[in-house]
């Protein structure tokens, strides 16, 4: 976040910050001035790709949505069993009210469009969805404020699965933002899959946690709770299998990028 020095109020983006100066141009020095000027015209410039892709989803979102149905089912029966399982994904209601109070979130908590995954750690499509999608998905929208990301803990592959889930939320216990930074580096991490593995993953993602106190959670399983809400909160909704990813509350069965992309264009311009 960074703080105008003027007022105090905190942005999510240096560009928004400079563009906020405005407000303060009585106040401002030639450079600060510049800098406005440059940002004003990046928002601008953002806005205007913003509109124009809308109106390339926007009449078609839902067509688009239908075709790349079809597109994965041919492609799954080309590929197997396991295009079968990528095109699927984890099962889940077509439509449900998710209740995200208290889960860490990615992004801005007023965004009008949310992410939900539910997600296992030792899961090879999660990494995919993780490593390849998530990082587009917050280029894209999240970093903007469009869209917010809410990650769940389902863990169906075992205790390696679960002792991974419960390190997770060890770190959501004492930072939002160190979550998900963790989060993603796990979905990377091939080392051990236990407390010494997991610390590892803790000390090169994250800062200025307390390491003593998360390490004795991680040990001693005191974020299990949690992980059985997540878990419990997956059951309700039909989650069988991961990922299973939402989009406002509608399942995506095919959770590749321009499958996700429509579905979050069409909400942003229905």
């Amino acid at each position: 976040m960074s703080e105008c020095e003027f007022c105090g109020e905190e942005f999510d983006t240096d560009t928004k910050l400079h563009a906020h100066w405005r407000e303060h141009e009585d106040e401002l020095n030639s450079h600060q001035e510049e800098k406005a000027k440059k940002a004003e015209r990046e928002l601008e410039r953002q806005k205007e790709e913003k509109m124009a892709r809308r109106k390339r989803y926007g009449g078609y979102g839902l067509a688009a949505l239908g075709g790349l149905a079809v597109v994965g089912l041919l492609f799954s029966q080309a590929g197997g069993p396991s295009a079968v399982l990528a095109a699927l994904g984890g099962g889940g209601s077509a439509d449900a009210q998710i209740n995200t109070t208290g889960q860490p979130v990615l992004g801005s908590p007023d965004a009008e469009v949310t992410v939900v995954a539910f997600e296992d750690y030792k899961c090879g499509y999660c990494k995919q969805f993780s490593n390849g999608i998530k990082p587009q998905l917050t280029r894209d929208y999240v970093d903007s404020g469009e869209v917010k990301f809410v990650m769940y803990n389902f863990p169906i592959l075992g205790q390696q699965s679960t002792e991974a889930a419960i390190s997770s939320e060890c770190v959501a216990k004492q930072s939002e933002e160190g979550f998900y930074n963790y989060s993603s580096a796990l979905f990377k991490h091939t080392g051990s899959f236990d407390t010494e593995g997991f610390m590892e993953v803790a000390r090169s993602s994250t800062d200025g946690l307390d390491y003593g106190q998360l390490e004795t959670c991680m040990a001693n399983g005191n974020s299990r709770g949690e992980v059985t809400a997540d878990r419990r909160q997956g059951q309700s909704l039909g989650v069988s299998g991961t990922p299973a990813v939402y989009v406002n509350g509608q399942y995506i069965r095919d959770w590749s990028y321009p499958s996700l992309q429509a579905r979050i264009e069409s909400e942003l311009s229905g």
